[in-house]
């Protein structure tokens, strides 16, 4: 390890993850660096959250506890937000509460971090605990100032707990409020819009626990989030990229799967609040849009005879 040994802000938004973020606390707690701080962040848990992090507080002050105040909004990423503000790192990582970190994660990364100037390290993940080792098998460090385009077109896809970000490239850049998923994929794309030196580890360095108690899971109101977050993300790109032909195609690839999803599952007010934007992603006038959505509708059928216009 150099000499100087920065120090790492984790940034944890939690929700009703009692039994579960103790767990993830411990695998930060038995990081083989030592220099970081991690700042977790409640959006209102009533499940007894509150009780088990007073255990972990006074178990290792490096921990702190706060709640989501209301000038955030509720939800993941006002937590986020929120705790970026508190934090002081000069490597920033946010995580998730139901997550785990591998014990040589941080200290893999600060070291490659300052052996080689770089500002945006990431690794992989794996639902399989069993190729949670840790071994770098390849390295891959590289200088680019419009990565940003490969990353949205689905060149290295990461999930929040993958990266490390040097606190100089995040800026003014923040997480969404309005985003319900896919938050991270939609910063990441607006933090690596300017000239960052990267560094890929093929080393699985996360450990993502799925769990059945997520709200896009169980309710109706979390489908509809999750709907109109794809489609936010979707006109984000056309708004920051239109002159970009290749992410503009992928806007409305987005556009168009969220279309033949909600025509599947009946959601006429979505598909009518949107229908602008989804003309637009098949390249259709207003009257022929309108009767293939009709047809749609009734049959459940047609949607490979929408391929947009060449």
């Amino acid at each position: 390890m150099n000499q100087k040994e920065p120090l790492v802000s984790i940034i944890i938004p939690t929700y009703n993850r009692a039994h579960l973020i103790g767990e993830t606390l411990d695998s930060i707690i038995a990081q083989t660096y030592e220099n970081w701080e991690c700042i977790v962040v409640d959006d209102g848990s009533k499940d007894g959250t509150d009780v088990v992090m007073q255990n972990y507080l006074e178990k290792d002050a490096r921990i702190q506890y706060h709640l989501r105040p209301e000038e955030h909004l509720s939800g993941g990423n006002g937590a986020r937000n929120y705790g970026y503000k508190l934090s002081k790192g000069e490597y920033v990582k946010w995580f998730d509460s139901d997550d785990l970190i591998h014990p040589e994660s941080i200290e893999k990364k600060i070291n490659l971090s300052q052996e080689h100037d770089v500002q945006f390290i990431a690794s992989k993940h794996t639902k399989d605990i069993e190729d949670w080792t840790g071994d770098i098998l390849e390295l891959e460090i590289f200088e680019s100032k419009n990565f940003y385009k490969n990353y949205i077109l689905g060149d290295k896809m990461l999930i929040t707990g993958d990266v490390l970000l040097r606190r100089d490239i995040i800026g003014n850049h923040r997480f969404d409020e309005s985003i319900f998923k896919m938050q991270e994929y939609e910063f990441f794309s607006r933090v690596m819009v300017q000239s960052i030196k990267y560094c890929y580890l093929t080393s699985f360095l996360l450990y993502y626990r799925e769990t059945d108690d997520s709200i896009s899971k169980q309710t109706s109101s979390g489908i509809k989030k999750f709907q109109n977050s794809i489609l936010s993300i979707a006109k984000k790109f056309l708004e920051n990229y239109l002159s970009d032909k290749d992410i503009t195609e992928r806007a409305r690839y987005i556009g168009r799967k969220s279309y033949k999803s909600a025509v599947k599952k009946n959601k006429l007010i979505f598909l009518l609040q949107n229908f602008n934007f989804f003309k637009f992603c098949y390249k259709k006038k207003t009257l022929s849009m309108l009767l293939w959505m009709c047809y749609n509708l009734i049959s459940k059928r047609g949607f490979d005879r929408m391929k947009p216009k060449k």
